[in-house]
């Protein structure tokens, strides 16, 4: 049987990001900046880098799409997962 992403690693995570997509959301910033803020924000915070390892483990990129879904933002699950794979590294 094939499990789904455990509903608290994603959920968890989901919280902690969507205030900052909803912050970004209302500064009217470029796609670039968003991407590089989120980069930073993923390289910075070792509690949210274990949360979305967890849930990428558990459930792909669709538990990352779950995760960074926001009605203006875009983040590709694919530039996420490179994010998280790039932040376990020495």
């Amino acid at each position: 049987m094939v499990q789904g992403p455990r509903p608290t690693s994603v959920s968890q995570a989901r919280s902690q990001v969507k205030p900052w997509l909803d912050a970004m959301s209302e500064k009217n910033l470029s796609m670039s900046q968003i991407e590089s803020s989120v980069h930073r924000s993923i390289d910075n915070n070792p509690k949210l880098q274990k949360q979305l390892k967890r849930a990428l483990e558990a459930g792909g990129q669709e538990a990352l799409k779950s995760i960074f879904a926001h009605p203006l933002i875009r983040i590709s699950s694919a530039a996420v997962k490179a994010w998280v794979e790039e932040a376990e590294e020495p």
